[in-house]
């Protein structure tokens, strides 16, 4: 902005801030010329912002008045803002000064050139009109027009923050009209600013706004003016409108406004019409008095006027003034009228919708008959001016039927409005002859060129024929039609031309201009068969058709195959025109006996056969069946058998081959009657052959044989054909041509293939099965045949690629053999096919549900092998799983069977079926499946099904944590074990979903939910003591207890729960399983815990008088019982203190009458002791130095060897129940004293532990990992002294880095690191100068990825400190040398100079240590360390003389190995000397951490 722009900016600021505005000359006062400014003006005074507190506000309040757009929204904004913060912090506006300053600034800013300043605008009004509350009443004058008009706003986006903000305020639709009618005054008001008042140059300031967006201002004021005044008229009832009635009448009585109908802006043409319209639509008495205004400037001048945008508008305003006020153009004074008509209809459509042309249609069939020109010339000049509007360039094809629609019908008003037969005869052949010619054959150069002319134009002009006098137009019309007929015969009957590209040119024009033919013949009789002489006239001129075609037919096996396609038309289409002429018939009979064969090798073949199939069957006139039909079938059928016989005598393999191909594409017409012919099936059986050998030709044939279903070849023959193409894309060898036969297949008859896959899923399968194969080839050729296929199968509805993937999933899901389908491709087409409309393809759904019965059985083999003891650590059934009988217990014979991922047919269908309910919809199907028709039958079956699924979940979480021959899945992956864990987390959700669904006010027992009959299934298979009793006694407690956690006792069957606490002390081993299942419905009731404190009380009671030296079952069962009893809270609490410390003096007798030698049992003692002790705590006694010395036994007298899953439960009970006596060893001086005197046993003992199971690594074992874990905290506590001998921690270091070795953890770990500090951007490393490397303090960097790059270099550093072998293989075996390179650099200047020094000083520790030692060896031994040199020098005298070995460290140590020389040597040969400084050197380079 220049100077003085920015000058004259600032002035008029300064004028508006003290009240006055400068007019330019002087320094009064502006006053318009109409007698005063509107609030719309850029002349309007500014508000008085002195009253406002905040100085932020003033600010903001003053930027808004800037002229930069830039400015005013960065001012909005802020300002929405402020009000934003004052409605979170619950206050008001202060005592109204913001609203009186914005009501002064929001009308201008409402029509701001800039749309986001509108936006805005509406946006901060809406805001603080929330705000003020009763206080905007008083505003609502001043504001009420403006802020409607912004809905009427020509942008979209302002329309919508207008009517939000008012929204906002007003939240009823009874509001708004309320507010219409109580503000009309003011609303018209405003509509006569916009529309009367304001100009261009009191709108926009002509010095700082340019004169386009200037004028864009004004139309846009102009038309929302307009807009608002027609709401006015729609939201208020005309009784109603009383209080601006006379505003209302000065505004529509103002010439001004109607002129807008032909102003340059499209938006206010289209409101000026649309409030016309509304007037004649609604408001017709208050036409009358306008007509001398409205007139003249809409026929005179609007009508004359470009309308582009506002075409539809002004045409319906002009059919519907002339339609119901015709004196609007009787009185009009411009002569002649007709001429503006003539104008008008020159423009078309000007750009609109096809309903332009029917307005004008009604406009000219309604014209007064006073303007209707009576004459032929002023007809035809009228019809001329049509044609020109249709024939514009800018007309769309769309409109073009309606359009000539609208010319027929005033052709025929024109036609009754000639008083003499000739004109009207003149008049026909001028205005509608042309259409029919110019339909059969388009031409660009002709006058009519406004493109094809389509058929209904055609009937509608012969419409218009039939209302006159035939004889007016009898002959013109027969001539015409000869003359059409003649057009089309001269192009089928015209010699080839010469070039050798033109004749399949000009057979696709005969083509085309024949079928044009015999659809206008055909339209024709339709539509005049009340006309008999126009009927014979056209049915004459089928036979003559006939002739010619039949003639140029018989010429021999040129190129004629569109004259055989006009034959077929004519043949199937004009049916009843050959059965009136019977020398038609005749002709067409012994064109086909005599002609036909000898065409075998011609293009136009398939052609004449679909004509032959088409003339077997003819109708007579009135539409029945033509009792000739039988002969001309067997007629047809003779034909077809001598045409075949020419072909196969053919001597030309590909002639024989082309021919065939021909007469089978004629065949897919063909009805009933046609019949395999075995000489054509050993045909194309013998191309298939060839085919397979790679001639692409022969596929051709193969491919339009499979298209004729059962009409060529038979069922089995396709089958056959299909497979083996399908076998032939997993053959090296038949590869490529199996994939060119199935591409053309897929392309040329996609319905056979769809017709296969549908019926067997084993065609579909092998192609998914391809994916699966180990030979890339084969998979990229299955990739590919797969897109293709489902592309064909989902064409259309996609039910087909939906019937399919049904027949897949029933026919491959329940197989896992080696060959099967995986879990993944089943799934991902069940995806594609439940994409959309999951709710109505019920049926399908249904059916991909695994099979019950399949995966029941399939359960049987992994139910009958008992769980790992040693999961009893982590199950919710606890230690129940102890009572399994050894003949229970054997493992079964049958082994199960696994695909090719190594899933099992149970884990498939678990995997599958969770999958299938997360699609959304598809649970929702499932609540309501029946298997069956007999509702029983069905619900015991969905809850076969789902307990399926549960059990299927519990044996996948036994294989997560213990692994067994009897896995659910063979083999270990990262792939498999993330789909293991999705199955058991998504079945989680998905029985938690099941739960959240179930009612939760209805008890168990009577619920129809499917979950109460999954859990009595439960019921039934817990009794027992076998493994599947177990397991669905387990499975029942894990859905007891997640039902009891979500919904509470009332969703449990509390009378299981009453009948097994009372009957669980004398349970027998029967019922156990299912007792303690029922168990986990406990809830701390009134009732329930009287129950299960007595059953306690009778277990413990029993417990106290037995020993162990009795029956050794009976005792383990009362242990278990007594433990899950007593896991409930509260329940030990109430018993008796004497009896507990009674029963556990009792118990712990039991170790000497042999209790260790079944360590089930001593796991279930520690666990009760566990439970007890703590209640028994403040007790003095020998129990206390007992209960130590069980766990003593327990950790010395494990027996070496045997199965781990036995001691894992007794080592785990033994250290939970150490963890609970170092908690209680200081509540009494017993229990104290006890723990001080076996505390060191104990703890020599714990570290002896460590050798449980030296060989079996605990990722794929959760009770050892749990007991590792356990171990770990325990003995990071254990004082050194305890440990006994064990001082050096070079074997454990050692056996530390074996483990990490062994399983391959350092070289990830190390990659890690090094991304952080390494960057392969640049290859970089960062600075690590800015680090403390040998140490590290989390949490205490602000920025997280400085605190990384922290983390890494450190553990990079105690790396190398701790395992320098183990980090160095990893750099020599980094595939990327750049960055082996950088990383070396890196080290030597940052890490290896720590690590060299730590080093060095050890060793000057070490050398110092034994220089104080009196042994005289170690006198003579020198050991001298150069830090500088980064040297350590080892000397021995012998006899005086100073034997030595220098281990020199280079720069980047340890990446760069120890160099160990020998300068001196004194005493020994050569070679043994060597031999030293070799083992010294591999010493060095092999040691776990340093050389020392």
């Amino acid at each position: 902005m220049s100077k003085r722009t920015f000058k004259v900016q600032a002035s008029s600021e300064r004028a508006a801030s003290s009240g006055q505005f400068g007019n330019g000359f002087g320094t009064g006062s502006f006053t318009p010329s109409f007698g005063r400014s509107s609030t719309l003006s850029y002349l309007v005074e500014p508000p008085d912002l002195s009253k406002i507190s905040d100085p932020n506000v003033t600010v903001l309040l003053k930027n808004v008045n800037k002229r930069d757009p830039t400015t005013k929204v960065k001012a909005l904004e802020d300002l929405q803002t402020h009000v934003q913060s004052i409605k979170a912090e619950g206050k008001r506006l202060e005592d109204g000064v913001l609203l009186d300053v914005w009501i002064q600034l929001y009308p201008r800013l409402s029509i701001d050139t800039e749309r986001r300043v509108r936006q805005l605008a509406h946006n901060v009004l809406g805001q603080i009109a929330a705000l003020s509350g009763k206080q905007l009443a008083r505003h609502m004058p001043s504001i009420v027009g403006p802020w409607l008009a912004g809905m009427y706003d020509n942008d979209r986006i302002v329309r919508k923050a207008a009517q939000d903000a008012f929204e906002q305020t007003f939240l009823l639709e009874e509001k708004l009209r309320e507010v219409w009618r109580v503000y009309q005054r003011s609303i018209l008001d405003h509509a006569k600013d916009c529309i009367l008042r304001e100009t261009v140059t009191t709108l926009s300031d002509e010095r700082t706004v340019s004169q386009d967006d200037a004028d864009a201002k004004y139309a846009r004021v102009v038309a929302t003016g307009i807009s608002l005044l027609l709401g006015c008229l729609d939201y208020v009832p005309a009784d109603s409108l009383n209080k601006g009635r006379d505003i209302l009448d000065e505004i529509i009585h103002d010439k001004k406004l109607w002129e807008f109908a032909s102003h340059p802006d499209a938006a206010v043409r289209r409101s000026t019409f649309r409030l016309l319209n509304y007037f004649l639509e609604h408001r017709r008495d208050m036409v009358p008095s306008l007509l001398p205004i409205v007139s003249p400037t809409i026929f005179s001048t609007a009508l004359l006027s470009k309308q582009t945008g506002s075409a539809l508008e002004s045409s319906e305003a002009i059919s519907l003034l002339t339609t119901q006020f015709p004196e609007a153009w009787t009185n009009l004074k411009k002569k002649p009228k007709i001429s503006l008509v003539i104008e008008y209809l020159k423009r078309g459509s000007q750009g609109g919708p096809p309903e332009v042309w029917s307005h004008i249609a009604t406009f000219l069939i309604h014209l007064p008959e006073a303007i209707f020109p009576p004459t032929l010339e002023d007809s035809v000049r009228l019809l001329q001016a049509l044609q020109d509007g249709i024939r514009r360039k800018e007309e769309p094809k769309t409109n073009l039927p309606v359009a000539w629609s609208c010319y027929c019908q005033v052709t025929s008003r024109l036609l009754n409005r000639l008083p003499t037969e000739p004109n009207q005869r003149k008049l026909v052949e001028t205005a509608l002859f042309p259409l029919f010619q110019q339909f059969i054959r388009p031409q660009a150069s002709s006058e009519w060129s406004s493109g094809p002319v389509q058929l209904s134009t055609c009937m509608s002009a012969m419409e218009v024929i039939h209302n006159l006098q035939w004889h007016v137009i009898s002959h013109s019309f027969d001539a015409e039609w000869l003359k059409i007929t003649r057009l089309v015969l001269d192009k089928i009957t015209a010699p080839a031309p010469e070039q050798a590209e033109e004749p399949d040119r000009r057979q696709e024009e005969v083509m085309a201009e024949g079928t044009r033919w015999v659809h206008l013949c055909s339209g024709i009789r339709q539509i005049s068969r009340e006309y008999v002489p126009i009927i014979s006239i056209v049915e004459n001129s089928v036979g003559l058709m006939l002739d010619n075609v039949l003639r140029v037919l018989r010429r021999g096996t040129g190129n004629h195959y569109g004259a055989a396609s006009v034959l077929e038309l004519v043949i199937r289409d004009l049916a009843e025109c050959i059965i009136a002429d019977q020398c038609a018939v005749e002709e067409i009979s012994s064109f086909f006996k005599e002609d036909l064969p000898s065409l075998a090798l011609a293009r136009h073949l398939p052609s004449l056969l679909r004509s032959l199939e088409s003339f077997a069957k003819p109708l007579k006139k009135d539409g029945s069946a033509d009792p000739e039909w039988d002969r001309r079938a067997t007629f047809a059928k003779a034909v077809r058998k001598r045409t075949m016989t020419a072909i196969l005598a053919l001597s030309d393999e590909e002639q024989k081959v082309q021919a065939l191909q021909n007469i089978m594409a004629a065949m897919k017409s063909a009805g009933d009657d046609a019949e395999n012919d075995l000489r054509i099936e050993i045909f194309v059986r013998q191309s298939f052959e060839a085919a397979m050998r790679g001639s692409t030709t022969h596929w051709k044939i193969v491919s339009e044989a499979l298209g004729q279903r059962e009409k060529v070849i038979s069922q089995g023959l396709q089958s056959r054909i299909l497979w083996r193409v399908l076998e032939g894309l997993s053959d090296e060898l038949q590869s490529a041509a199996a994939k060119e036969g199935f591409t053309l297949l897929s392309q040329q008859n996609p319905e056979m293939i769809t017709k296969r896959l549908s019926q067997d899923g084993r065609y579909f399968g092998s192609i998914l099965r391809m994916i699966q194969s180990d030979d890339e080839q084969v998979v990229a050729n299955g990739e590919e045949l797969r897109s293709l296929v489902e592309s064909t199968l989902r064409a259309g509805d996609g039910e087909a690629y939906d019937q399919v993937v049904g027949v897949l999933i029933e026919e491959c899901l329940m197989d896992p053999t080696p060959d099967s389908v995986s879990v993944e491709n089943l799934f991902e087409c069940v995806e594609k096919a439940l994409r959309d409309n999951v709710l109505e393809k019920r049926e399908l759904v249904e059916g991909m549900l695994p099979n019950v019965g399949e995966w029941s059985s399939s359960l049987d083999i992994f139910l009958s092998a008992p769980p790992n003891p040693s999961l009893a650590i982590t199950d919710k059934m606890g230690s129940s799983v102890y009572l399994l009988t050894r003949e229970a217990a054997a493992r079964p014979a049958k082994k199960p069977y696994y695909d090719r991922s190594g899933y099992s047919l149970p884990l498939r269908a678990g995997i599958f079926f969770v999958r299938l309910l997360a699609i959304p919809g598809v649970d929702e199907i499932f609540h309501s499946f029946a298997p069956h028709d007999d509702p029983e039958d069905s619900r015991s079956a969905k809850a076969v099904l789902v307990s399926s699924f549960l059990l299927t979940m519990q044996l996948a979480n036994d294989s997560l944590g213990v692994r067994s021959s009897m896995s659910l899945w063979r083999g270990s992956s990262a792939e498999t074990e993330r789909a293991i864990i999705d199955l058991i987390s998504d079945g989680q959700r998905l029985l938690m979903r099941w739960l959240q669904q179930r009612p939760a006010n209805v008890s168990a027992a009577s619920q129809p939910h499917f979950l109460s009959d999954v859990q009595q299934q439960f019921q039934k298979a817990a009794k027992g003591t076998t493994p599947s009793a177990f397991y669905n006694a387990r499975a029942l407690a894990h859905l007891r207890a997640e039902s009891l956690e979500l919904h509470g006792s009332q969703m449990i069957d509390s009378q299981a729960v009453h009948e097994a606490l009372k009957a669980l002390p004398k349970a027998s081993e029967v019922d156990v399983f299912r007792y303690i299942a029922n168990l986990a419905g406990f809830s701390e009731s009134e009732s329930m815990m009287k129950d299960a404190i007595r059953a306690c009380n009778e277990i413990i009671s029993d417990l106290t008088g037995k020993q162990w030296s009795g029956d050794t079952n009976e005792g383990l069962r009362l242990l278990i019982l007594l433990n899950s009893t007593l896991q409930w809270d509260g329940v030990g609490s109430k018993i008796p203190q004497h009896r507990l410390v009674l029963f556990v003096k009792n118990i712990l007798s039991w170790p000497d009458d042999g209790l260790l030698d079944f360590p089930f049992a001593t796991a279930e003692v520690a666990r009760v002791l566990c439970a007890v002790l703590p209640l028994i705590s403040s007790v003095y006694g020998s129990h206390w130095q007992s209960t130590l010395d069980l766990i003593q036994r327990v950790w010395t007298e494990l027996p070496q060897g045997g199965e781990l899953s036995d001691h894992l439960p007794v080592v785990h009970a033994t250290l939970k129940l150490f963890a609970v006596l170092k908690k209680l060893h200081t509540e009494n001086d017993d229990a104290d004293e006890a723990w001080a005197a076996s505390v060191p046993i104990l703890d020599r003992s714990l570290v002896g532990l460590l050798e449980l199971a030296p060989n079996v690594y605990d990722d794929s074992h959760q009770p050892l990992k749990i007991i590792n874990e356990l171990l770990a905290r325990h003995i990071i506590q254990v004082p050194l002294q305890h440990v006994g001998g064990i001082r050096d921690s070079y074997k454990v270091k050692t056996d530390y880095i074996s483990q990490l070795v062994e399983g391959k953890h350092v070289p990830s770990f190390l990659d890690c690191i090094a991304s952080l500090f390494y960057h392969d951007r640049g290859n970089k490393t960062i600075d690590a100068s800015r680090f403390d490397i040998i140490s590290f303090s989390p949490n205490t960097e602000s920025n997280p990825e400085r605190e990384a790059e922290w983390l890494a270099v450190h553990l990079y550093y105690l790396s190398l400190k701790y395992l320098p072998a183990v980090t160095k293989a990893w750099w020599i075996d980094s595939p990327r040398r750049q960055m082996a390179q950088a990383i070396e650099s890196w080290t030597e200047k940052y890490i290896s100079p720590i690590v060299v020094s730590e080093e060095l000083d050890k060793v000057s520790e070490w050398a110092e240590e034994q220089a104080d030692d009196d042994d005289e060896e170690n006198k003579n031994l020198k050991i001298k360390v150069s830090k500088k040199a980064k040297e350590v020098t080892a000397g021995y005298e012998v006899d005086e003389q100073m034997m030595q070995i220098v281990i020199k460290l280079p720069g980047a140590y340890p990446l760069r190995q120890a160099i160990v020389e020998g300068p001196n040597r004194v005493g020994v040969d050569a070679k043994k000397w060597r031999s030293w400084l070799l083992s010294a050197q591999g010493v060095i380079t092999f040691s776990v951490s340093t050389f020392k």
